[in-house]
């Protein structure tokens, strides 16, 4: 997860280097030329490259924290791992209940384990269907989010490539009108900071809508946290009654 960030903030460095360029460097390029209708033809030609280089990089970008949504395909591994853990532990319990039942000398002890046996069976049961609930809850509101976030990621890539096409359109069609050049040049500028802040200001949100997944995850934290505590509970309980009933047959 850290290596990811890390990679996609260092996609979005790159992307505001090339915006940089786009905006102060390459302007100044084109607009050195003598004639009007050089500047013009240079400026056509350069802004489609850095266009497309914008346009990949923004995809990347996309692509990128798309990616990063991976660490959530983690839950679905711990849901497998617990199916296996709940398994080896079916297989164990009955040996245990056997063993109680070897030590049980009278039919009230014997009636007891069976009594005991019955009551670890339903709290486990009951366990098991509430972390499952919970767990049902946090993996449907995780997909919701993902599916937002991925939402959210495109739009903010499509509104950014489609501003960014507007403002170099314009710029050539006031280029080719006889536009002054500094005109020109400068509302550009400006049309592209002003697509960039609202990507920039677009990626907040989606960060943002990452939230939700956390409070998701305390939410079947304490659910799980309960059910297993309450298991104990009767366990424990359970155990008592049994311990209490061995003593009183063996007076």
């Amino acid at each position: 997860m850290i290596l990811a960030n890390l990679t996609m903030k260092a996609h979005f460095k790159i992307f505001i280097i090339l915006f940089f360029l786009i905006c102060f460097v390459f302007p100044l390029i084109v607009f050195g030329q003598n004639k009007p209708e050089q500047q013009c033809l240079r400026y056509a030609d350069t802004l489609s490259k850095f266009q497309q280089a914008l346009s990949d990089k923004a995809v990347k970008i996309s692509e990128m924290l798309i990616e990063s949504d991976s660490i959530f395909d983690r839950r679905q591994e711990n849901k497998e791992k617990l199916k296996a853990n709940r398994a080896e532990s079916d297989e164990k319990r009955p040996d245990y209940y056997v063993k109680l039942a070897e030590k049980a000398k009278t039919d009230s002890q014997k009636l007891a384990v069976e009594t005991f046996k019955a009551t670890v069976e339903a709290a486990i049961k009951t366990r098991r269907d509430a972390i499952d609930a919970a767990l049902d809850v946090f993996h449907a509101s995780v997909k919701n989010t993902v599916s937002a976030r991925k939402s959210a990621i495109e739009l903010a890539v499509n509104n950014y490539r489609a501003a960014a096409k507007a403002a170099a359109g314009k710029a050539e069609l006031d280029c080719e009108s006889g536009i002054l050049i500094e005109t020109v040049r400068n509302t550009f500028k400006e049309s592209l900071k002003i697509a960039k802040d609202k990507l920039m200001a677009d990626r907040q949100s989606v960060d943002k809508i990452r939230d939700g997944v956390n409070e998701a995850d305390d939410v079947f934290k304490y659910a799980k946290n309960k059910a297993v505590n309450d298991f104990r509970k009767d366990l424990n309980q359970a155990k008592d009654v049994l311990k209490e009933s061995f003593n009183e047959s063996a007076e």
